[in-house]
């Protein structure tokens, strides 16, 4: 019985991702024509952060270091959380008997 609900669960989620990547890949279709307008204005923001943070905060490498030391702070967190749960525990009981 718990094989065929897994079955049938199992059906059912590949059913609903093959229907919602239909329906997504249809409304990705453009058989109709459409007229596109587009403006361009430009704009100088006058924000709180100085000019030297802005530089380095829109700076590609700060984003991709950042990122690395982010997965690599996640590994670590899911490795140490592995390493408990293998733990292994020995216990020994010595029995001493007399026999008169």
């Amino acid at each position: 019985m718990k094989n065929a609900i897994t079955s049938i669960t199992s059906r059912f989620v590949l059913l609903s991702f093959c229907l919602v990547a239909t329906i997504t890949a249809f409304a990705q279709d453009a058989s109709t024509t459409s007229q596109t307008n587009t403006t361009e204005s430009h704009s100088t923001s006058t924000a709180a952060v100085p000019n030297d943070a802005q530089s380095w905060l829109s700076s590609p490498i700060v984003w991709v270091v950042g990122g690395v030391v982010l997965l690599l702070i996640i590994v670590g967190l899911m490795s140490s959380r592995g390493n408990k749960s293998k733990s292994t525990v020995t216990r020994t009981s010595t029995t001493e008997v007399k026999v008169d």
